[in-house]
């Protein structure tokens, strides 16, 4: 009798704590998200976000924002060096890294629609890279064909030396890299957000998330300053808090 009365006793508490979770109104919630520049899909970026209710409709937005981007200076890559037997051609590009936190407020529409305008502020460093690669004649098959080799000949470098260097200073690539000091900037602007959240349960969501920014990129060794409009897609996995 004893074990029958803890059976009940524990069945009615665990569901009562069910019925809690699905009654309760959570005010907060956490989220990941991945996203992709329509401008350059060489690189994505990824957020943490935190939102709070301010009112049935009205939510504050807290967010860290990293992305990762190459952009080419020459759109093919040119002759360095030329001869009967080989040919060595280059290829300038820039590769950044942005950080920023964005805060702002989201209003929520037909509880599944929701728009919002934030704050950004933070840092973007640019490294210049030059890619050289290599071309030698094949005079068996009357061809040019590719040739690291040659590439590292050209330079004077031990191949293994160059293999053995930090990948993150070659960006893994088996043709010859040279990572230059870039340009560092204070980046601040604003920018906007209209999604569609679709619940998965009482607590989880899945978003799909348009948002264009316009932010100013300001040189910290006192260079020109400019602005850049760019938008990205979004996929946002939240959990209400």
């Amino acid at each position: 009798m004893k074990t029958i009365l803890i059976g009940i006793t524990l069945t009615y508490s665990f569901f009562s704590f069910a019925q809690d979770q699905e009654t309760k109104q959570f005010k907060n919630d956490i989220a990941i998200s991945g996203g992709i520049s329509l401008e350059n899909q060489t690189f994505g970026r990824y957020s943490l976000i935190y939102r709070r209710d301010i009112s049935e409709s009205w939510k504050l937005s807290f967010s860290g924002n990293f992305d990762k981007s190459f952009s080419s200076m020459d759109n093919n890559y040119n002759p360095l060096f030329a001869s009967d037997s080989m040919i060595i051609l280059r290829r300038h590009q820039t590769l950044s890294h942005r950080y920023i936190l964005k805060t702002g407020i989201e209003k929520t529409f037909f509880k599944i629609f929701y728009v919002g305008a934030h704050v950004n502020i933070g840092y973007d460093t640019r490294k210049n890279i030059t890619i050289d690669k290599g071309q030698k004649f094949n005079s068996d098959v009357q061809e040019w064909q590719n040739c690291n080799e040659c590439v590292y000949a050209y330079h004077n470098i031990d191949p293994d030396e160059y293999y053995k260097v930090d990948p993150s200073q070659t960006l893994g690539h088996p043709d010859y890299v040279r990572i230059n000091k870039g340009t560092e900037y204070l980046v601040y602007g604003l920018s906007l957000n209209v999604g569609m959240q679709y619940p998965i349960s009482n607590r989880w969501a899945l978003a799909l998330q348009y948002s264009p920014e316009l932010l100013r990129y300001q040189p910290l060794d006192n260079g020109v300053s400019s602005n850049k409009f760019r938008h990205y897609t979004d996929l946002i996995l939240r959990f209400k808090i």
